[in-house]
């Protein structure tokens, strides 16, 4: 159980993978202390949510139901459990996103801005085919940059495997969000649950 793993385990334990399970853990546990700060009067103005925080920010925002978030969420579980992405990875860069989109531009191949972190950090989503490409650039700028274990995320690069989670998008509908959301992967506003997003 959720209760067990959180309190009774040790952090030593020699666990299952959980790939289908982390996603809906975590959205399960934004949900419910979203819903315990409502209890006690304390409710947001307006959510800044990046990647699975989304799935709880869209309950929160009204775009979605409780049920309907963790749906979607563990429809990502399944697909991260189901699918390997070990051909590619997110690349976390100490650079402006425009300066990286323009960089990208310049090193064509299968690479693309992923996210928008802040006005001086990005990342890039890239298959390991083209990585050498891009960090030979980003080395002779002297610019950081830290390779992460996720696979090539919130790009075109993951669509064959996201049929799954856009079915489940659409079978949902789209809803006007009563609550603003803000979401860091498209760096503004998100005035409906997209299919797709």
């Amino acid at each position: 159980s959720l209760e067990r793993l959180l309190l009774e385990c040790p952090l030593d334990a020699d666990l299952p993978p959980a790939e289908d399970r982390i996603e809906p853990t975590l959205t399960a546990i934004q949900i419910a202390t979203t819903d315990l700060l409502a209890s006690m009067g304390v409710v947001p103005e307006g959510m800044l949510a990046i990647s699975g925080g989304e799935y709880a920010a869209g309950y929160v925002s009204g775009a979605t139901t409780r049920t309907e978030a963790m749906e979607v969420a563990c429809s990502f579980g399944r697909v991260q459990q189901s699918h390997s992405f070990d051909d590619g990875i997110m690349l976390m860069v100490q650079m402006p996103a425009a300066e990286l989109q323009a960089m990208l531009e310049e090193t064509p191949g299968p690479a693309h801005l992923a996210c928008d972190f802040d006005p001086e950090s990005s990342c890039v989503s890239i298959m390991l085919s083209h990585l050498e490409n891009i960090q030979r650039r980003l080395d002779a700028r002297s610019i950081p940059s830290t390779q992460t274990k996720l696979g090539p995320f919130h790009s075109p690069l993951v669509s064959p495997w996201a049929a799954p989670m856009i079915q489940t998008a659409e079978r949902l509908g789209i809803r006007v969000a009563s609550r603003p959301l803000y979401s860091s992967i498209r760096g503004g506003r998100i005035e409906t649950l997209e299919t797709g997003h």
